[in-house]
């Protein structure tokens, strides 16, 4: 699947308002894509959409707290690289 492809498809759907649930449902289902930037291209149109169905924004929550979750971890790895870099450097 081609970024720039989806980037295109998600922008004339916004155009013509497109907003569908069977729609929406499958624009849901690229949030897992493994493709970050295809990901945030579905998260950035549904995010635009007024009315969505308790399911897609299930979704959209669930992707939130994963990336909360790893942005924390990810802090957490660097605080203790960095304190374990000052504790071994001064020996």
């Amino acid at each position: 699947m081609n970024g720039t492809f989806v980037k295109s498809t998600l922008e004339l759907f916004k155009l013509h308002n497109i907003n569908s649930e069977k729609v929406l449902e499958q624009i849901a289902e690229l949030l897992k894509n493994k493709n970050r930037y295809i990901a945030k291209q579905a998260f950035d149109y549904l995010n635009g959409v007024d009315n969505l169905n308790k399911k897609t924004s299930k979704k959209m929550i669930d992707i939130i707290k994963r990336a909360i979750k790893f942005k924390v971890i990810v802090k957490f790895i660097c605080i203790c690289s960095y304190f374990y870099s000052k504790l071994f450097n001064n020996y």
